[in-house]
């Protein structure tokens, strides 16, 4: 006998937790010292390239070449940081935002035609749409991958950027620079950095262009001249990913039109604004041809001006606090600002005393760094909202700077120092041991543990993940492919643990609930979108337990009429459940609910088995059960339904099946049962008024059990 659901939905969290509880002390002990063991191969292998000589053609002694060897030490790089950020994946949900990329993915995936389909506010569509890339390795699209997705970006982010300065520093400096840096990000524990926002997008793509910037400056154009088509198209790219970061790429583009006229053809120079521009070109065109050309001005150009600008005390001083209020909110992350910080004051201060013995190059260089960091510090302050991930955009600029100094620094130190190779090798040796013991080495040091937080985590979804699960257990009884539902709110969250596809274009309603000059354009929309998908569901989620929006007497749909008339002509309230509305559309046509079984009680059922009711209660407008029970070996097959009997009848209601529980109480020799968990629920409207027993009735291997649990449940108006 087939089980009716499974429940909580499986899931990524729920998977990686099991995985390393399932470890057990002495497993989690080997990945925990493994994460340390490549800390420390990649400072050993940061100092031998600051101190051996570079690799000579021919050169055959395969320690040397293993020590030099940019894919080694790249692949280790990455290796450290995934191990650190794989774990991380059991947190679940940990920005807003991130179930509007998840509802976003997957309506995206089956109709793309990005602001028409689906708007994604202030972020571009590039964030959805790269998370349909999951599909392609058969991972589906959930809290956890979305936090597998900012790993592996924030690990090729490192990587690139390190490829990008061995170009411009040399390999041992870069390894050095990188390597603080990278323990950064490998010890990211902040809500928002280790979610997955819109920011781990821009970052890719400006690394990557970072990396074909550093190879034209070095080694020229290319082959057909693909490094400057492809840094102008990447570059031209990051408008779609957010807006807010547009002054980053226009800046490097602009380095990059002089890097190119400077050692290039006029030609180079017009295919690279050409490239820069086809992105845009590609977008306006789609968008056209989809129709959604106005919409596109109106949402993600005009309104993302007016939400930069929409805010009071917009001046200089407010920025400055705001600033440091994001960049310092992550505590594991000070040390890393105060030695960037420390070393980019102090390193001014010595190239200003030295400046005579530094090279023109290093001089511009250490110039556009440093007014890049300047120019991110804008993008993060522009909207002038102390939004955490916002600080994501300053780790590159503030990595570049860094390193340029300290390149420029050393370089005058090398080319003023006339003593003999041995003393010159000393003095890289010591110098690059200085400089790590008192950066990344004491960095590590600090906040590495074998006990990390996640831990406790695992333990708790260790038996699933789900946000939400009372709501999403009744939206999953009426699903059916390709169904859509429309949020009021921001319940985004419910589109995680559903099938369903976004009904309106917007996920969240808050353009169209919050007041603004262009509420009223939204609110329209919002209408047109219900009148033309027809989503068979609306819910409402305005209520404490939902972000954004809590008093449901000044946010709840019927406070705008042109909606509210709407769902009222169209739609039928169905039922409250947890915090939330839920209503039916009226010519929608639904699954037959199984709320109820036209069973009867066989005489020979058995009678004693292992069952434990542990929840029985109302739950808005629906009644609702969770417990324990065993009949048979194999409970991956086991039903169960409550039974509630009156004198007249018996009514039966089907549940979902939980994850399975070890127990040991009931067992003679402590060796336990495998006891399989039971979730369910009923309209309370559907059950006879009366007073009724309340038991189980559990099927499972052709056997049958049926036992009262000694409770009674009425539905009289005037019971308690």
């Amino acid at each position: 006998m087939k089980i009716l659901d499974i429940w909580p939905p499986p899931n990524t969290v729920q998977q990686v937790s099991k995985y390393f509880i399932d470890l057990g002390e002495t497993g989690q002990w080997g990945y925990f010292t493994s994460q340390a063991v490549f800390f420390y191969l990649l400072l050993l292998l940061a100092i031998f390239s600051c101190t051996l000589p570079k690799l000579q053609s021919g050169d055959k002694n395969l320690l040397r070449r293993i020590f030099v060897s940019e894919l080694v030490f790249i692949v280790m790089l990455i290796i450290f940081v995934l191990s650190f950020r794989i774990p991380l994946i059991i947190y679940g949900a940990q920005n807003a935002d991130e179930s509007l990329w998840i509802a976003s993915a997957k309506t995206l995936a089956q109709d793309l035609r990005p602001w028409v389909s689906v708007d994604t506010g202030t972020g571009g569509p590039l964030i959805p749409i790269s998370l349909i890339l999951l599909r392609i390795f058969n991972l589906p699209i959930d809290h956890g991958t979305l936090k597998l997705m900012s790993g592996v970006v924030m690990a090729l982010n490192v990587g690139l950027l390190y490829l990008g300065f061995t170009k411009l520093i040399g390999s041992g400096l870069a390894r050095l620079v990188i390597l603080l840096l990278a323990t950064g990000v490998a010890m990211m524990r902040n809500n928002d950095m280790i979610a997955f926002n819109s920011e781990h997008i821009v970052i890719l793509l400006l690394c990557i262009s970072f990396f074909f910037l550093s190879r034209l400056y070095r080694s020229g154009a290319g082959r057909y001249n693909n490094r400057i088509i492809f840094l102008g198209f990447v570059l031209g790219l990051v408008p779609y990913a957010k807006l807010q970061a547009a002054p980053m790429a226009l800046f490097m583009g602009l380095v990059a039109c002089l890097v190119v006229y400077k050692t290039l053809s006029i030609k180079s120079l017009g295919l690279l604004i050409i490239s820069a521009l086809a992105p845009t070109i590609l977008v306006l065109l789609t968008v056209y041809l989809n129709g959604g050309l106005s919409e596109f001005w109106l949402s993600y150009i005009k309104n993302n001006l007016f939400y930069a600008t929409a805010v009071e005390n917009n001046n200089f001083m407010s920025r400055w606090n705001m600033l440091n209020e994001i960049i310092f909110r992550p505590e594991e992350l000070h040390f890393f600002f105060y030695s960037c910080f420390v070393i980019i004051l102090g390193g001014v201060v010595v190239i200003l005393i030295v400046i005579r013995k530094i090279s023109r190059e290093n001089k511009v260089m250490i110039v556009l760094s440093l007014l890049f960091l300047i120019v991110s510090m804008y993008c993060i302050t522009a909207p002038v909202r102390a939004f955490g991930h916002y600080m994501l955009l300053i780790l590159i600029p503030l990595t570049m700077a860094v390193a340029f100094i300290l390149h420029s620094i050393w370089g005058s130190i090398e080319i003023n120092w006339n003593e003999s190779r041995l003393s010159i090798f000393l003095m890289r040796f010591f110098a690059s041991i200085l400089f790590i013991c008192i950066t990344s080495l004491y960095f590590f040091q600090k906040e590495f543990t074998l006990h990390p937080k996640y831990l406790v985590k695992a333990r708790e979804y260790y038996d699933g993940f789900c946000l939400h699960g009372d709501i999403v257990t009744i939206l999953n009884r009426y699903y059916e492919p390709k169904d859509k539902m429309a949020i009021w709110g921001w319940g985004t969250e419910l589109f995680e643990g559903t099938k369903y596809l976004m009904g309106t274009r917007d996920c969240a309603s808050s353009f169209q609930i919050e007041e603004g000059p262009m509420q009223a354009h939204y609110l329209s929309r919002y209408l047109k979108d219900l009148q033309v998908n027809k989503p068979k569901i609306f819910v409402e989620t305005i209520s404490p337990s939902f972000f954004g929006f809590g008093d449901r007497s000044k946010s709840g749909f019927e406070n705008f009429p042109l909606i509210s008339n709407y769902i009222k002509t169209n739609y039928n309230f169905e039922g409250e459940i947890g915090t939330a509305r839920f209503f039916l559309r009226k010519d929608a046509s639904f699954p037959e609910k199984k709320w109820k079984r036209d069973i009867s009680i066989p005489q020979d059922v058995i009678r004693e088995f292992h069952s434990n009711l542990e929840l029985f209660e109302k739950n808005g407008t629906f009644l609702k059960f969770k417990g324990w029970t065993a009949i048979g070996m194999n409970t991956d097959y086991q039903k169960v339904a409550l039974a509630l009997t009156s004198k007249s009848d018996t009514l039966f209601v089907d549940s979902y099946q939980m994850s399975n529980k070890e127990i040991v109480d009931f067992s003679p020799n402590n060796t336990g049962y495998l006891m399989c968990g039971f979730i369910g629920y009923i309209p309370l409207k559907e059950i006879p008024m009366g007073d009724y027993e309340v038991g189980l009735f559990v099927e499972n291997e052709g056997k049958k059990a049926f036992k009262s649990l000694n409770q009674t449940y009425s539905s009289l108006p005037n019971s308690n």
